[in-house]
């Protein structure tokens, strides 16, 4: 037995490279076999529904869309011009079939097919007769890639008034009759050729792959070989170290992007380029794991480490404009990086950005990787009312880009990751600088929900980041700092500042500051004197921005909801205070109704609410929120007496009450209990107080954290990361 094991030692280099070279092998087949099969779809109908459209002719199509109420006709006359956007699921367009109904004939129609290019594949006049519901155009199209836009257009002639075509209740926005929008879209579907490829058994041995080359890395660093010069990269500074990470997985993420693209969207994979990022992937899992080991004392070095790839996956996954308010964030952005920080709706964008549409992950590298002079501009009245100070990050990257001609899109990506960098930079040092509670915040640090708001354009990815930023820094002075210095008084009334003028409903976090009084009574008068001074200042600021607000414009839609809806924030109080019990019933009734999609929405339901977390992350993630303060967490020597932890409970729940009375007010309808508007998210900055609350004087378990709380973390994300592509393909 020995002698084998020896033996095996001696060639695991050749055992490995052979492996290696065997999975390659299959890979290459695979990606040269490809299964070919007809495919069909109704725009806008779920597949089965579509399935019988297409099979389905004469009377028994008849009954089928008479007996649906989301079938309906639209009423054609002579001369009406119909253009609809469609959007395939197949490679080529065989056959496209259009429902169209007239009594008395002597009608015909121009039908033209254009692709997204412009390009026009068919164009013919189709005569409408009676004893026809169906109509069968024969388009052949060329090969195309899976979810491309097509432009179809028809023109009416007819005699009589009597010629309808058939829609469903779908709304795109992309349906215009005389140019005018309309609700449904077209009942129009489309047989076409698809090619697929044995994805699982590519998926297989590409694992099969990574492990291999991981091996033989991991055996080369053990054996002292040249893998072994890895470890000079950790010995450069870690702000160095930090930006290398960045650029590799920033180049990895956009590689393996255009990668899954060809292989989903268009089924033509550059066999050279797929071995390439498996080879990448795998270098970089190696090099992720060795910084592991080296940094695994060290949780402010674990968060970077992590952090990096899993922000800049939901950066890139999450697509443009699927955050909840992303487009009149960014809007708002594009506004500041105009030097404009007044709270107006209009700001002149650049056409591009209006027209260019990211409707898949096939679109973000061409809408990324192209120019814009930022000539043609366009009127766009979308700008929300936030205070502009939380954008001033993300409205950088946009000024930068437009200076340069650089994509709308480039622009937009880069804020992104601008914000995503700042969370990085206050979350890093958050850890550093708290005296307990390490692997909480980190733990808190990678809710799903909190980093898909950090890396989007949303007013919450500064105000939460300031918020756990006053939090952490409460600790700090209260448990590391026997007195308070003139900068801690600068560093907290700013941050008081920032809350105050963009989100005043979470200033009552900072009554944790109160637990400083020992402490405030031996400040000295000069450090009194810059309190009335930062005071002062925060004070000015806020009358300044009352003056940029004398020409504050609301967004259509908002003004809207309020209108439809009989929301009346005066009216509602009157309503509330009518009665010393309504308040009560309106707590009871909401949490009744909402607590479910409260604790739901505070991790996941990403994207427009839209993407449900799996029961592995959404479990395992609270499972591991609740355990690490209890298992994982002592104050060691630090004296958090109990009062301290009720106070801060108190004031969890009092923010808590206060975000659901204050959207009593401004959101829900007049006369209602239950609170409209409010999401689990909105909760993100207390909670954590509450975790904080739960920490014991030692820590019930003895395993190391780091390891257990580090893999959780990681196969949780892995599935939320699935959650999401999967919802965007």
């Amino acid at each position: 037995m020995k002698n084998i094991v020896g033996k095996i030692k001696r060639y695991k280099y050749f055992f490995c490279i052979m492996l290696l070279i065997i999975t390659q092998v299959f890979v290459c087949v695979e990606l040269n076999k490809k299964q070919i099969e007809t495919v069909s779809s109704y725009n806008g109908i779920d597949e089965g529904t579509s399935q019988i459209l297409t099979y389905s002719d004469g009377n028994d199509l008849k009954n089928i869309i008479e007996k649906n109420d989301v079938f309906q006709k639209i009423s054609l006359q002579d001369g009406d011009k119909l253009s609809q956007k469609i959007w395939i699921n197949s490679l080529s367009i065989n056959q496209l079939q259009m429902i169209i109904q007239t009594v008395q004939g002597d009608s015909f129609i121009d039908v033209s097919l254009k692709d997204e290019k412009g390009k026009q594949i068919y164009s013919d006049t189709i005569n409408i007769v009676p004893e026809k519901i169906k109509y069968n155009l024969n388009i052949e199209s060329n090969r195309y890639s899976k979810c491309d836009r097509f432009s179809l257009d028809v023109k009416v002639h007819s005699n009589n008034d009597d010629l309808s075509i058939y829609s469903c209740t779908y709304h795109d926005g992309s349906l215009k009759i005389n140019n005018e929008s309309n609700d449904n879209v077209l009942l129009t579907g489309i047989i076409g050729t698809n090619e697929r490829y044995e994805s699982k058994k590519i998926a297989f041995f590409s694992m099969i792959e990574i492990f291999v080359i991981l091996l033989i890395l991991c055996c080369n660093y053990k054996d002292q070989g040249v893998v072994k010069k890895i470890d000079e990269l950790f010995k450069i500074k870690k702000v160095n170290f930090y930006i290398i990470e960045w650029l590799a997985f920033l180049g990895l993420l956009l590689l393996t992007l255009k990668v899954f693209c060809s292989w989903y969207y268009e089924v033509l994979i550059n066999p050279i380029l797929f071995l390439i990022d498996i080879y990448l992937i795998a270098l970089f899992i190696f090099a992720i794991f060795i910084a592991f080991i080296k940094f695994k004392d060290n949780v402010a070095y674990i968060f970077g480490l992590f952090i990096i790839p899993i922000g800049l996956c939901f950066t890139f996954l999450i697509l443009p404009g699927s955050v909840p308010d992303e487009p009149v964030h960014f809007a708002k952005a594009y506004l500041t990086s105009q030097f404009n920080f007044s709270f107006i709706r209009d700001v002149k964008i650049t056409t591009k950005y209006l027209v260019t549409e990211i409707r898949n992950y096939n679109d973000i590298l061409p809408a990324i990787f192209q120019f814009d002079n930022y000539k043609s501009l366009t009127l766009y009245q979308n700008a929300c009312s936030y205070h502009f100070i939380l954008y001033i990050f993300s409205a950088i990257p946009l000024f930068i880009t437009r200076i340069l001609h650089l994509s709308v899109y480039f622009g937009f990506y880069c804020g992104r990751m601008m914000n995503l960098l700042i969370f990085i930079i206050i979350g890093y040092n958050i850890l550093k600088i708290i005296p307990f509670g390490k692997w909480v915040f980190f733990v808190y640090f990678f809710n799903p929900m909190l980093i898909q708001q950090e890396m989007s354009f949303s007013s919450d990815s500064l105000i939460n980041t300031i918020c756990l930023l006053a939090i952490a820094y409460f600790l700090k002075m209260k448990f590391n700092s026997d007195k308070i210095e003139t900068i801690d008084i600068i560093i907290v009334f700013t941050m008081i500042g920032i809350v105050f003028l963009a989100k005043y409903i979470y200033l009552p976090i900072f009554g944790i500051y109160f637990l400083l009084f020992d402490k405030l009574k031996r400040m000295t008068i000069n450090q009194y004197a810059i309190c009335i001074l930062m005071v002062l200042l925060i004070f000015t600021s806020y009358y300044c921005t009352s003056l940029l607000k004398v020409n504050a414009q609301t967004i259509e839609s908002l003004d809207n909801y309020v209108k439809v809806n009989n929301v009346n924030q005066s009216a509602q109080i009157k309503f509330l205070l009518s009665n010393p019990k309504n308040v009560f019933y309106m707590y009871v009734e909401t949490l009744n109704n909402k607590f479910d999609f409260y604790v739901k929405s505070f991790i996941g339901m990403l994207g427009v609410l839209a993407i449900p977390l799996n029961r592995v992350s959404f479990y395992g993630y609270y499972g591991l929120l609740f355990g690490t303060p209890i298992l994982f967490e002592e104050t060691k020597n630090k004296k958090f007496k109990l009062s301290n932890r009720i106070w801060l409970v108190f004031l969890s729940l009092f923010v808590f009450m206060l975000v659901i009375l204050g959207m009593n007010f401004q959101w829900t309808p007049v006369g209602k209990y239950v609170t409209e508007g409010v999401q689990g998210r909105y909760f993100i900055p207390v909670v954590i107080l509450l975790l904080i609350a739960l920490i014991p004087p030692k820590k019930l378990s003895k395993k190391r954290a780091n390891f257990i709380i580090s893999i959780i973390i990681i196969f949780i994300h892995l599935f939320v990361l699935i959650n999401i592509v999967r919802y965007f393909m």
